[in-house]
């Protein structure tokens, strides 16, 4: 399980324990987006960074940022294919 909060952090959680496995700083933006995933691969939007991240579900690495020039609050979209679809404000 993986959530964000208005601390900047996105958090892996053990799913049967609720005990943290990994937390990751979002340079000073909140990660209020419900995580999407698929494959070993979270995805969450931030809203002051204006961006999409992937990250790592087992470790928390991130894989991959991208710039959405909107604050991107709601939940990702992920196609099979691993197209990922924002919507932003």
């Amino acid at each position: 399980m993986v959530v964000g909060n208005r601390s900047y952090d996105l958090v892996g959680l053990d799913a049967r324990s609720g005990e943290p496995l990994w937390t990751r700083y979002v340079w000073f933006s909140w990660v209020e987006s419900s995580a999407a995933a698929r494959d070993g691969v979270v995805f969450v939007g931030s809203a002051d960074a204006a961006a999409v991240y992937a990250f790592d579900a087992r470790t928390g690495e991130r894989r991959w940022k991208t710039d959405v020039y909107g604050w991107a609050w709601g939940q990702p979209a992920v196609t099979d294919a691993r197209k990922v679809y924002a919507f932003t404000q």
